[in-house]
Parts: structure tokens; sequence; C-alpha cells
């Protein structure tokens, strides 16, 4: 399986996005078909948000993480979303998160990441607390994140030269 992980401020969106939903920054439709270039060269890809959209559904633009989908989809992006990463009452990195979903889903053989946060895309060793199980656990970190990542700024969010990347690493293992 093809996974890309999908972050969405600054990368379906920018710090100038016009665009507004429910008094939030929404969507840049530009990015949104730059994005959807990606699935339409592998349309086989899933799609696992690992925005803090994800879990940001108690500002009542959405009700829940099917909301947040039904949205993604109303505004014209492409593709099977089929997951998100966890959600943790304590901080784990992005990269941390993503690690953790990895591990979960060994039938994935080749994955990118499209995200502006830089947090935990390199390893590092760490340990997290979950409080609905009262555990410490090791978070995951011997996998570097960095090969794999389309790395995207606030400022621009999603370019042509990153569409290209995506599509040139989805070709690989």
């Amino acid at each position: 399986m093809k996974v890309i992980f999908l972050d969405i401020d600054g990368v379906l969106n920018h710090q100038h996005t016009k665009d507004r939903i429910g008094g939030y920054i929404g969507f840049n439709p530009g990015h949104i078909k730059r994005f959807n270039k990606i699935v339409e060269a592998h349309p086989d890809v899933k799609i696992v948000i690992s925005s803090t959209w994800r879990c940001s559904f108690t500002s009542g633009v959405y009700e829940d993480f099917a909301g947040l989908v039904r949205l993604l989809k109303e505004r014209g992006l492409q593709g099977d979303i089929v997951d998100h990463t966890p959600v943790k009452m304590t901080y784990l990195s992005r990269g941390a998160e993503i690690r953790m979903w990895l591990d979960d889903h060994p039938e994935v053989k080749n994955y990118i990441l499209i995200d502006d946060d830089t947090e935990g895309m390199k390893p590092a060793t760490g340990t997290a607390y979950d409080p609905e199980t009262d555990n410490y656990y090791s978070v995951p970190a011997e996998v570097d994140l960095r090969p794999r990542w389309v790395q995207t700024s606030w400022e621009n969010g999603l370019k042509e030269a990153h569409v290209a990347r995506a599509i040139k690493l989805l070709e690989g293992p």
C-alpha cells in the first residue's frame, strides 16, 4: 500500500489564503488542484490525515473526522482518505504520530509526508504518557522520515516542485 500523510495548513493553504470556513482559514483551490495531480499520477495511493485538522472539529466547522473528509471532498480534494494519525492526550510530534501509525500498518510499502511542520522528522528517542491506559511507552524513532518528506511552507503552501517530488517519491519503494 502507498500512503500520503497529509498536513493541511501550509500545504492545502498558506498564510494569504482568502477562503474562510467558519471564520477560520480554508483551502486554496490552486493548492488542491496541485495535490490532485499527485493522486492522478498514483491513483492507488491512500491518504492519511496527519494535520491537527483531524481533531479540530470542536471549533464547530465540522462535527467529526467524517465531517472533515466531507469538507475536503466538497472542496475538490481527490483520493481515498482512509484514516488519520493517532490523537493522543499528551503531546507527540508530528513525526512520532506518523511513526506510530506506520508501526500499526506494516502493509505500507511506500509513503510520503507532505507537511510544513519540522517536528519529529529526524529520529529522536523518547517516551510518552497515555492517560487513558495510565502507561508510559516508547515513541518509535528508528525511522528517519526526512527522505520521504516533501517539505512545504506556511508562506507558500504546496508548489509545483513539491508535486513533482511527491510523484517521484511514490514511484519508488
